[in-house]
């Protein structure tokens, strides 16, 4: 992790907020969801700040009408200890969701 990421979770950490990586895989029921859906179903835990494609595209602050794919990595921000929550929460609802890489 670069400096400048490691001070800005500091800062954040400071705020009680995170920011944290989740990976959608091929099962999950996000796949063809939109940013909106996806931020609804969160039910204001947190929010999509960016999204990372598989193919590597970066897409900072998603429109809501942007839709999720396979492998795509949400970036979300939120109160910490609540993504954990939301993670373990949509897997036993919803589908197959990766949590900072690890398969839950």
């Amino acid at each position: 992790m670069d400096n400048s990421l490691s001070s800005l979770n500091e800062i954040l950490a400071q705020a009680h907020v995170q920011l944290d990586e989740l990976v959608v895989s091929p099962h999950s029921e996000l796949v063809g969801a939109s940013i909106g859906t996806v931020e609804v179903q969160g039910k204001g835990v947190f929010l999509v700040v960016a999204l990372r494609r598989e193919d590597g595209e970066m897409l900072i602050h998603p429109g809501l009408d942007v839709f999720v794919h396979v492998g795509d990595t949400l970036i979300v921000m939120g109160r910490q200890g609540d993504m954990p929550q939301f993670s373990r929460r949509l897997i036993q609802t919803r589908g197959r969701l990766s949590y900072r890489g690890a398969k839950l």
